[in-house]
């Protein structure tokens, strides 16, 4: 019992000295700087993402807990002309590159590190636009701080995202069109790249879009 009250004081001690280094002026600068890293930003607006998409089902589901979206005969047949489509989806892009796949795989600086993805990231040129995959329905427009705007559609139980547009062009709830354009790409000044991240969601868990298009 005295070597568990010893364990116990010295975690309790750590712990209490790890907060008062946040609480810091230096600590509250490091949690800013972790806070800005490309890679956190992005974990953050994929939480945040499944969390919309979850709220939504709940709200379409007011009697219900199901994962699942409560759909209309008109929903149930789109969703099924998706799935039937898979493969065959245009680009959300005309033209384009992928330079990050989806899942698992090394960090692009730091080679050590491990980073996932729950999209694809595609390279192409400044101006174009980013259409819709398929026919839905805008489930929102995000906007987070310091990021650039996401658009969400809504295929059914399906949801398909397209990240990182310099200027949007729906709103939501909009009806949409399979190729419609939806926004425009986002061009960074620094390195002169403009790039379009595209994920696709199966209820709130993100699948490959390489398998979709």
């Amino acid at each position: 019992d005295v070597y568990k009250r010893q364990i116990y004081a010295d975690c309790e001690s750590k712990r209490r000295a790890r907060l008062k280094w946040r609480k810091s002026r230096k600590g509250q600068w490091w949690d800013y700087k972790y806070s800005q890293r490309p890679e956190v930003k992005a974990r953050r607006h994929e939480q945040y993402i499944k969390r919309l998409i979850k709220e939504a089902i709940a709200k379409s589901r007011s009697t219900s807990s199901s994962n699942a979206f409560a759909l209309t005969p008109e929903a149930k047949e789109l969703e099924k002309n998706f799935i039937l489509n898979k493969g065959k989806l245009p680009w959300p892009v005309v033209r384009g590159v992928i330079i990050q796949k989806f899942g698992m795989q090394s960090h692009p600086v730091v080679k050590t590190a491990k980073i996932k993805s729950n999209g694809i990231i595609i390279a192409t040129s400044a101006g174009q636009k980013v259409r819709t995959v398929f026919d839905g329905e805008v489930l929102s427009v995000l906007k987070f701080k310091g990021s650039n705007p996401t658009v969400l559609v809504r295929h059914g139980n399906f949801i398909t995202a397209y990240k990182n547009l310099s200027k949007v062009y729906v709103k939501k709830g909009q009806e949409v069109f399979s190729s419609q354009d939806i926004g425009e790409v986002f061009t960074n000044k620094s390195s002169g790249k403009s790039t379009v991240q595209f994920s696709v969601f199966e209820k709130t868990s993100p699948v490959n879009p390489v398998f979709w298009l």
